[in-house]
């Protein structure tokens, strides 16, 4: 049995207080909107029914607090099931414990055992416990905990992205092998020329490609938002003769993957330590050795931030130094 009652507070504004009757169980809260008190109460009495509730902070199991973050919370995230592992991993190291036992000192022991055995990059390890901290967090909001162990846990230092791309000859011989599978070749030139990642380019539709505007939109990017990618004119023909075939009169590619293709290719080409993503990579390359400013191949790339392409900066010294050489001759015009 369950109760609301609104307050009126001395600053105008109300609250709510809620009380919870099950199974010889009372447990009292008070919350700022009503939308808030009716969720807690069928949480509340869904969680008293089953018998996984507690009224003392930090009893819940670790485990328990997973399944409610990934059934309440982890499905609002981009790529839900992308996050699954992370916590199955964690799961098995400390979900037989309740909350209030996992300290950072244990954390800091599994994140060393995690370095020492080799597998994961320092990266993949940032990203897993910042991951299953996010669940700690809500623990806290929850007021099922009152502090977040995963908050103390330093990121372990990253290496600088890698910045690999094709040489002229090894672009030149690469797209000659990729002209032998008729998809791959309009990949890997959408790649070179938009910098989009392959699964946005695989997942591409018709609608989604504005001949009449030259661009491409992308609706389901890796950061969430709405991306336009401009179309050079050797791109645009190229989708236009690839349309022409009628693959497909809804999507632009009849396949997701082009792994197989794409390695043959390469392994043909005689090009080593390049993966597919370095495409991407080779255009924002490119670009740069043309003198095309760092915020806008951020904003071509999709990124929010200049951090994930000053790796670039240095392929546009010699575009900085013309400039510089200019404003020299402005300045002090006869110098010679």
């Amino acid at each position: 049995m369950a109760s609301i009652k609104k307050t009126k507070l001395k600053n105008g504004k109300s609250s709510y207080n809620v009380r919870v009757r099950l199974k010889g169980k009372t447990v009292f809260k008070t919350f700022r909107t009503m939308g808030e008190a009716r969720n807690f109460i069928i949480e509340t009495e869904q969680s008293l029914e089953a018998g996984k509730f507690t009224d003392k902070i930090g009893d819940m199991p670790v485990k328990n607090l997973f399944e409610r973050y990934i059934s309440q919370e982890l499905p609002m995230r981009k790529r839900p099931k992308s996050y699954l592992a992370f916590f199955n991993f964690f799961s098995d190291k400390i979900g037989h414990l309740e909350i209030k036992d996992v300290s950072t000192t244990l954390l800091l022991q599994i994140r060393q055992k995690m370095i020492k055995e080799g597998r994961l990059s320092f990266a993949s390890i940032n990203r897993y416990f910042a991951s299953v901290g996010r669940s700690f967090a809500m623990a806290v909001e929850w007021d099922l905990l009152e502090d977040n162990p995963f908050r103390k846990v330093g990121k372990l230092k990253e290496p600088k992205g890698r910045v690999r791309f094709l040489s002229d000859d090894e672009r030149e011989r690469l797209l000659f092998e990729c002209k032998k599978v008729d998809y791959l070749y309009v990949v890997v030139v959408l790649a070179l020329t938009t910098g989009a990642r392959k699964g946005e380019i695989m997942t591409l539709t018709w609608r989604q490609v504005i001949f009449k505007e030259n661009i491409i939109i992308l609706e389901d990017t890796k950061n969430g938002e709405r991306r336009s990618l401009p179309l050079c004119k050797f791109s645009k023909q190229v989708l236009l003769d690839w349309k022409a075939k009628e693959m497909h009169k809804t999507k632009v590619f009849h396949i997701l993957q082009c792994q197989r293709s794409w390695q043959t290719a390469i392994k043909n080409a005689e090009i080593t330590n390049f993966k597919f993503h370095d495409l991407r990579h080779s255009c924002a390359s490119y670009l740069a050795m043309q003198g095309v400013p760092l915020l806008a191949i951020a904003d071509i790339l999709g990124h929010k931030s200049l951090d994930m392409v000053k790796r670039y900066a240095h392929l546009s010294n010699t575009y900085k130094s013309s400039i510089i050489e200019t404003l020299g001759d402005f300045l002090f015009p006869n110098s010679d």
